[in-house]
């Protein structure tokens, strides 16, 4: 019998590798959600202030026109 790890050993070995690469990349995958998700709110609340801003514009040149 050749010296060295056993074939179990080895493929236990093997699935303990595989499984801590799989927890790794559903953590990996946790941080990218959460990391969308903040720049989703910011997107989000972006968006609105533009929005906010040009109704404000949209609502000012509108006043200047009927004053005139």
């Amino acid at each position: 019998m050749p010296k060295g790890i056993s074939s179990d050993s080895q493929v236990h070995i093997s699935i303990a590798f595989l499984i801590k690469a799989m927890v790794n990349h559903v953590l990996d995958l946790d941080r990218k959600l959460q990391s969308s998700e903040f720049n989703l709110v910011q997107l989000r609340f972006g968006r609105q202030a533009f929005t906010d801003a040009l109704k404000a514009s949209l609502s000012e040149a509108s006043s200047k026109d009927e004053s005139e």
